[in-house]
């Protein structure tokens, strides 16, 4: 099993790309650094950053695209500052390689607030019209021709692999700034709040059979009611894909099927996109009970795999046409991982590569000890990669407890 850890440019520019590569190389002994290489906006706190200690950062393009590849498209990449100047991607597979390592591509591609403020017809919308600033819709045309186009883009550097995240539905809650819902609603309520009704779902939902209409009337109705504290038809339902799809006479079905369609569909396009780069699609329900980020983790039940459905994920299909599937292991105890590894390989071919992100420090880890049975669960289900998130994040001592667990394997 080989071992990574992610990062950011930021980190990179700010530390000394060779200071930080070495770090990553001595300490943790990993095999690779996996560069985010676009990102949302976010708030952070930066124990070991010389410069600064917290960062409102700004998302955007963390490598210098290629104009071309982007020529007549609607949404264009929104390159941040320090890759204007020089390419901190190509300049990380530099470093790398003269050290012996290879370097991995990450992106986020719903989770965007610089294009869904932009281009908010690209957002997801709700079945009350209400547009999500933090979110793209995977079925809108523009931006599945963007994000193929950032995939393409990619393709050009000499990666050893392409993590695509969030090539998906996005949840109700996370993370945005002063996010607030200060009525008492159920998980059920939530999802319906968030579930997109785009014209562009809204038709993929009719090719599956659904009578749009008479679905967005439940979802306004029922939904009302319930955050007025009025009996409504969502008391007591459950937030599981039966009981879901079963919603408004069974309407519901058809617009989750549709879901599936637009995620599976632009999936495959993104692997075929990213050319001689094998892509990893990063199935990211591991992380939706994750503590962490200032973020409370929700009630669950079940595997990770067993919630990809809110997302619109059908993990067998998606699988099929990529290179192989990265998961989120975002667990405190690793009997919970060895689950979550077994409920996903019980859906993918025994061959399907799999990589699984850890967190090497609190609130997952307090050890160094607490990381060894995590890699030996890794190990057991024949893993082929364990990716830390994340060196800009952790103290310095976390990235050395990944190299003490590694050597506690031997």
């Amino acid at each position: 099993m080989r071992a990574s850890v992610i990062l950011f440019a930021t980190d990179l520019v700010d530390e000394g790309f060779e200071t930080v590569v070495d770090r990553i190389r001595g300490l943790a002994g990993a095999d690779a650094v996996t560069m985010a290489c676009n990102y949302h906006h976010s708030r952070d706190v930066f124990p070991h950053n010389p410069r600064r200690k917290v960062r409102f950062m700004r998302g955007g393009v963390f490598f210098r695209p290629d104009p071309a590849r982007y020529a007549g498209l609607r949404i264009q990449p929104d390159t941040a500052d320090i890759a204007r100047t020089e390419d901190p991607l190509a300049r990380l597979i530099e470093v790398a390689e003269r050290r012996g390592m290879v370097v991995k591509a990450w992106t986020n591609g719903m989770h965007s607030t610089v294009h869904a403020s932009a281009h908010p017809d690209c957002a997801v919308t709700n079945a009350f019209g209400d547009t999500f600033i933090t979110s793209l819709c995977p079925a809108n045309p523009d931006v599945r021709a963007y994000v193929r186009a950032l995939a393409g883009d990619l393709g050009r550097y000499p990666l050893e692999a392409y993590l695509a995240e969030s090539l998906c539905f996005m949840p109700f809650d996370h993370g945005y700034h002063h996010e607030r819902t200060l009525v008492p609603i159920s998980a059920t309520v939530k999802y319906l709040l968030g579930l997109c009704c785009c014209r562009h779902c809204l038709a993929a939902a009719e090719r599956e059979g659904t009578a749009t209409g008479p679905l967005l009337e439940f979802v306004r109705v029922e939904t009302e009611r319930a955050l007025n504290g009025e009996p409504s038809a969502l008391d007591g339902i459950s937030l599981t894909e039966p009981a879901i799809a079963g919603l408004a006479g069974g309407e519901m079905r058809g617009l989750l099927a549709g879901r599936m369609q637009s995620v599976a569909s632009l999936v495959a396009e993104v692997a075929e996109a990213s050319g001689r780069v094998p892509m990893h699609a990063m199935e990211w329900s591991g992380g939706l009970r994750a503590v962490g980020g200032g973020m409370e983790a929700p009630p669950s039940v079940g595997t990770a795999c067993d919630r990809a459905w809110q997302d619109g994920t059908d993990v067998a299909r998606v699988a099929s046409s990529c290179a192989g599937m990265s998961i989120l292991g975002y667990v405190r105890e690793a009997n919970l991982l060895v689950d979550d590894i077994a409920g996903y390989r019980a859906i993918l071919p025994r061959a399907t590569p799999l990589s699984v992100a850890l967190r090497p420090m609190p609130p997952d880890c307090f050890a160094a000890a607490d990381l060894v049975p995590k890699l030996r669960a890794l190990d057991d289900a024949e893993v082929a990669w364990a990716d830390f998130y994340h060196y800009g994040f952790m103290r310095l001592s976390n990235l050395a407890w990944i190299g003490s667990a590694r050597n506690a394997m031997t």
